[in-house]
């Protein structure tokens, strides 16, 4: 971790970043110790912990990665839940004959 004289923007942006440490630090963890099925990472690292004004565009960000990740959840489902009927993008299942 950078000590606080060495933090770009000084001791606030420090202090300030400090939670998002804490959180990633803490999500790592928990990843490690208990792995998900399938994992889907929005790019959201110019998006501020504290930018709640920002919520369509983290959706907007999900939506992208969700779409990025189909064949990833089709895989996943095929293997998790083998009789499952596959779903499209918008969420209808298909009939297969």
């Amino acid at each position: 971790m950078t000590s606080i004289r060495q933090a770009e923007g000084g001791p606030i942006a420090y202090v300030k970043g400090a939670p998002r440490e804490v959180l990633a630090l803490c999500t790592r963890a928990r990843l490690a110790g208990d792995p998900p099925d399938l994992l889907i990472s929005p790019r959201v690292g110019q998006i501020g912990f504290f930018d709640f004004h920002r919520a369509s565009d983290l959706i907007a960000h999900g939506a992208r990665a969700a779409e990025r990740a189909i064949d990833s959840i089709q895989e996943a489902i095929h293997i998790l839940a083998p009789g499952a009927e596959p779903v499209t993008p918008s969420g209808k299942t298909t009939v297969q004959e």
